[in-house]
């Protein structure tokens, strides 16, 4: 359906691109945006009421990547997808901006292995195994599957193959690690 966007301000209503993100992740932290007493209380994890972390500052969640400290951020609404990260320790940031949602895509680790890459300390994953399924167990798997937010997906079988998507344009193939999880 239709939606305007302009109710969201900030939180969906603003058009940028990775160059200015990058110019005001670099304004920010150099203190041309905020005070640096700001930023702080920005990137400091407040307690919850039972004495827990929240792990989110006022603005970012902090934590640690690849032994390092950083800050991190994304969302997603109709159409836009981001992730953004900085290692301050080390000045990398990351914008990855996509226009799908997809929720079989994690957009955070695919920042942050791009973050491993430069820092030169990423180890891919090891390779899935599949397992075989006989013509007969596929089908047990096709059909229509609707979600909690009304979306609605389909698996099927095509000339042998078991795929996962809108219709049979927009699909991807899937392979069965076991008979309940399957990968692309």
């Amino acid at each position: 359906g239709m939606m305007s966007y302009s109710y969201l301000h900030a939180a969906g209503g603003m058009c940028t691109n990775i160059d200015d993100l990058a110019k005001w992740n670099n304004a920010l932290f150099a203190g041309q945006v905020i005070s640096p007493a700001s930023l702080v209380g920005c990137l400091t994890p407040q307690k919850l009421n039972s004495g827990e972390s929240s792990g989110m500052g006022m603005g970012w969640f902090a934590g640690t990547l690849y032994g390092r400290p950083y800050v991190y951020h994304g969302g997603g609404i109709y159409g836009f997808v981001n992730h953004t990260l900085f290692l301050p320790e080390e000045n990398i940031y990351v914008a990855f901006l996509r226009n799908f949602i997809n929720r079989s895509t994690d957009t955070r680790r695919i920042a942050e292995d791009i973050a491993g890459i430069v820092l030169g300390e990423y180890a891919p994953a090891a390779a899935t195994e599949s397992i075989s399924l006989s013509p007969e167990q596929m089908s047990l798997y096709v059909g229509v599957y609707k979600f909690d937010d009304g979306s609605v997906r389909r698996v099927m079988l095509l000339d042998g193959r078991l795929y996962y998507g809108i219709d049979e344009k927009r699909k991807v193939e899937i392979l069965p690690e076991s008979l309940a999880k399957f990968h692309q």
